[in-house]
Order: C-alpha cells, then structure tokens, then sequence
C-alpha cells in the first residue's frame, strides 16, 4: 500500500508535499502561528535546576492499534530555558496528518507560605514561551520524523523553586476511512444533533449519513445535483441550491418546502446564478448570488454585505459565517474578513504553498468549539490540492491532506489525501469530515489525535 511506505522523513527536501520541520524556517517572512488544536500530552520534569526526565513516552490516541513513540534528544535546561530536538515513530497502524509539536505549558511548584505563615508548597502557572512549533506534517504508518530542535523560555529558577513540570503536546489528525463514494463532489454539514449530512454531487437530494455503517437517507431534496445547503442552527431548517440554479430553495428539517428565493437580475444582493449559502449563530441566511452575498431574515433580503474593496478580479466566491455575522469570504487566493460593521480586513493571501499561504480556495469552513478557520485548496497551476488551518485572525495551525511527504503518481492516491476539497465540517466530538470532488472517495474522515 503507498501510505506504508518507509520513512521519507529527514532527507526529503522541503516542498508543497513535505511542510516539515521549524515553522519559522518553512513560512514566509512575517507569518504567525497560532496555537495547537488539543492532541496528547506529555510532561517533561526539572528538578534541582535540571531535567531529571523522562525523554522518551509512547503515545496513545483514540482509534490507534498501536503506540507512536515520542523522543526528545538534546534534552537540556539551562537559565530558565528548556532545549529538545523532537522525533516520532508512528506505530499508531494509521496514516496520520498535520502533525505539530509544541511545548505548551509549565506549573512551577514553589515553597510558599499559608495565611498562618507556615511554609506550604503551592504551585503556580509560569509563561512559558516556545520559539517554533515543530511540522511533523504528513506521517503515513511506520514512518518517523525528526531532527529539528525546539526551545521554551519563562522557565525561571528562583530559591523557592521546588520542581518544574513542563508540557509538550503532539496534534494532529488520523486519517480514518473514505466514506460514501457514491455521493462524491459533495456538500458536508451536521443538523443540530450533531449527524452528518451530505448533500450530494451525484443526484440532487440531502442525505442524512452514518458513518458507521454507511447507511443513508434522505431528508431533502432539490430539482439537481451537486447539492450546496447549510443548516440553521437556531430551527434546524435548510436552505439549498444546485447545480445551475437560479435560487435557492428553503426546507423544513423533514424536508418540507418552506420557500424560495430566486435571483433578481439588477436586484443588488440578488444578481446572478445561486451559490452557496451558510447561516450565522442567531439563525440570519446568508446566500451567495455571482458575485454578491445578502444576508436574510427568513425569505426577506435585509442587507447586502460589503464586498472588500480592493477585489479587481473575481473568482467563484466561497464564504464562512462566525458567530452573530462575521463573515470570511475567500475569493480566488484571498481571504477577508468582514466583521458586523461591514469593515473588511484582508487576513490570508497567496498564492504560495508555503505554510500560511494559499492556494485556489475551493473550500472554507469555521469549527466553532475550536475557534479554527479550515481552508480547502485546489490542485491547480502547478499547486497541490490540501486543507489549512488557522485561527479566526488568521495564524497558522497545522496543514493536512497531503497523504506523504512526495507527490504521487498521476494514476494513483496516497490513503488520507485530498485531492480537491469541496466542503467540510467538524463533528461535535472533534471529527474532521471533507467532501471532495473525486472518485477516490466522497468523504475523507479524519479523527483528532487526543487520548
């Protein structure tokens, strides 16, 4: 199978396929990262003013078969700074993805005093800072990865200090299975029971899915394929459109037809053919028609939403709603937020493969319980098809979807890769689902590496 292939890790050069090392040393200039996503803790204890250990954990994640085996050489501390060079061996049975170390923590336990005055260890959280996460990146089964070095500073010593514990923490995404080939090239979403839905690329209706056991059903449906919905979170209604429609249509939760909203040609808001649709958290509808995007209160337009000014060239838009209507709209390699004022602020751009660029969006999509902004690029223009993550400012996260470290061949597919997204979504219980145009699969599932 290509994903078991031996360890591509150290002597790989650094290219769209293989993001890894320093993220410092693989961005641009002046690209900031942000903070990881949770993923599996490990601690690391300095006591007496040195490291007393340990230096080597094997992890554990939901769904491995195995362990993945975590080393820090060069292990040292020195004047409140602590220096490791990490590695991992993936033993896990799984083709894993947008791997990140990070330290990310540290308690200080100190001698201190009650209100009686008698001496009390207490403990205390200090600031620790690190000077680059660590890309792991793409790590398909039996692989490993390593040689860069890391270090954390705000690890002070003072006389009351009694012991040091530090965190580090490895992240990322398991890749699980492909679902649903029959639906590929289709829209992904959860109703507010947190199910996932499909609408499909291949026939025009919206499928309730199981992943399980791979059963479907249907509860909605629209006169085309290649189904674009969203769920309103308040009602649980839908509100949809397809292939070369000229509206959109808006269902009950059962799939009964409430209205439509049809195009308006010279209508501002309203002109063109319908595209994607999304609702923010108090249940507003907001659709995209060419190249414009109105909000709604029910079927009623209410306002259209600035476009950023500084957009000369239109592509296909693609857009994410966050909260009560922030709204991330991506248009060709650009990234904007527009905030509930109507201000727009450019937060990514490329194009570049580079980690904290981009690259033909073709996919946007918020997880609200992680605060993550998901950006699904294309495989176009000498580029390679991948999903970013970042926070909702715009700071790097993590990159997955590549499925190994080179690029394949043209007739064939690394197990975990993506490659063209369409859509995706986060389950309640942190499950990454991409819909993906191609017959490799219609659904690529992902689960989070966590205990």
């Amino acid at each position: 199978m290509l994903a078991t292939l031996a360890c591509l890790a150290a002597t790989q050069a650094v290219g769209p396929f293989n993001l890894r090392g320093r993220f410092v040393d693989l961005a641009p200039e002046g690209v900031a990262w942000g903070s990881a996503l949770p993923g599996v803790l490990s601690t690391v204890t300095i006591e007496s003013g040195k490291v007393t250990g340990p230096a080597e954990f094997k992890l554990a994640a939901n769904r491995w078969t195995g362990p993945c085996a975590l080393k820090l050489a060069n292990l040292s501390y020195a004047n409140g700074t602590l220096t490791c060079s990490p590695s991992l061996t993936n033993g896990s049975g799984k083709d894993l993805t947008g791997v990140r170390f990070d330290i990310v923590s540290a308690t200080e336990t100190y001698e201190g005093k009650d209100k009686d005055g008698k001496p009390v260890m207490m403990t205390r959280s200090m600031a620790v800072a690190e000077d680059s996460p660590i890309l792991f990146g793409e790590m398909p089964a039996g692989t490993d990865a390593g040689g860069f070095s890391i270090q954390a500073t705000g690890l002070g010593w003072k006389p009351e200090t009694r012991k040091i514990e530090v965190q580090v923490q490895t992240s990322g995404f398991t890749f699980q299975r492909q679902l649903f080939k029959d639906h590929t090239n289709c829209h992904v979403a959860t109703d507010r029971k947190g199910r996932l839905l499909i609408g499909s690329g291949q026939v025009g209706t919206i499928y309730r899915a199981n992943p399980d056991n791979g059963e479907i059903e249907s509860v909605g449906t629209v006169p085309d394929y290649r189904v674009s919905f969203a769920v309103d979170p308040t009602t649980g209604n839908l509100a949809a459109s397809w292939m070369g429609a000229n509206k959109f249509k808006l269902l009950g939760p059962g799939g009964d037809e409430i209205a439509e909203i049809p195009q308006a040609d010279g209508e501002p808001g309203r002109t063109g053919w319908a595209g994607d649709c999304a609702f923010d958290e108090l249940g507003r509808l907001y659709l995209n028609f060419g190249t414009s995007l109105a909000r709604f209160k029910g079927s009623t337009m209410t306002e259209v939403v600035p476009p950023p000014a500084d957009i000369t060239d239109w592509g296909i838009i693609r857009f994410a709603v966050e909260g009560k209507g922030t709204v991330y709209l991506a248009n060709r390699s650009t990234v904007y937020r527009i905030g509930e004022d109507g201000k727009s602020k450019k937060v990514l751009f490329g194009p570049d493969w580079r980690p904290g660029r981009l690259h033909g969006v073709d996919a946007i999509w918020i997880d609200k319980a992680t605060q993550t902004l998901y950006v699904g690029s294309d495989h176009e223009s000498g580029y390679y098809a991948r999903v970013d993550a970042f926070d909702l400012n715009g700071k790097y996260r993590f990159t997955l979807g590549r499925g190994n470290t080179k690029p394949n061949e043209a007739a064939e597919r690394w197990d975990g890769q993506i490659l063209a997204p369409v859509s995706g979504v986060v389950s309640p219980n942190g499950t990454l689902f991409v819909g993906v145009y191609d017959t490799y699969a219609g659904v690529m599932e992902y689960s989070p590496i966590r205990p």
